[in-house]
């Protein structure tokens, strides 16, 4: 079953629930949508009721605020789980899922059975736009050709940095602006379908 959550406040979620059992949601790393749970998800859905979904600004939700953090994120899984008439579930959360998760048994213990946390940060973080746009910049690095990364280690390859706001921090309209030169391009997909 498919289907779309509205949100408190404007916005909605795109979810799939699939298989009978114990609720189980799955909340996804960064980039990722509920797409990526696909095999997972199969896998599990055979001893539980396994909800995916696309957190806002992916996939099939909404855009997301600016100022959207992993606990508003965590409140959006609740609100999910609300929409379905599921008073508790477990919580597997990856990596920034995990954070988010995180922040969802901190929030509401009582509608969490079982936290399982995979390669993330040991306590539920809020991630800012800057430690998006960092996470962006590695991400970006990650993908790039090996003498596109090499470039960027010699010093003259600092005038392709986004100059930063006074105080050292990013403001959130540079940010934004600067997102697209960190996002994979078409390219890097398939150097990656590639090498995968």
């Amino acid at each position: 079953m498919t289907g779309q959550a509205d949100l408190k406040g404007g916005g909605h979620l795109a979810y799939a629930v699939r298989g009978e059992g114990p609720a189980l949601l799955l909340v996804r790393p960064v980039g990722g949508s509920m797409v990526s749970w696909h095999r997972f998800a199969a896998l599990l859905e055979e001893k539980a009721r396994v909800i995916s979904f696309d957190a806002r600004g992916t996939g099939q939700s909404s855009a997301a605020p600016l100022n959207t953090t992993t606990r508003t994120m965590a409140a959006d899984a609740r609100a999910l789980l609300d929409h379905l008439g599921i008073d508790r579930a477990h919580v597997f959360g990856l990596s920034l899922g995990g954070m988010v998760a995180t922040w969802l048994a901190l929030d509401s213990p009582a509608g969490v059975d079982r936290l399982v946390l995979a390669s993330t940060m040991p306590k539920g973080l809020e991630v800012r736009a800057g430690a998006v746009f960092r996470g962006l910049s590695i991400a970006r690095a990650l993908v790039r050709a090996p003498a596109e990364a090499e470039a960027h280690r010699h010093p003259d390859s600092l005038a392709q940095v986004p100059a930063r706001a006074p105080g050292g921090s990013r403001s959130r309209a540079g940010a934004r602006a600067a997102l697209p030169r960190f996002a994979p391009r078409p390219a890097d997909d398939a150097r990656c379908r590639r090498e995968a």
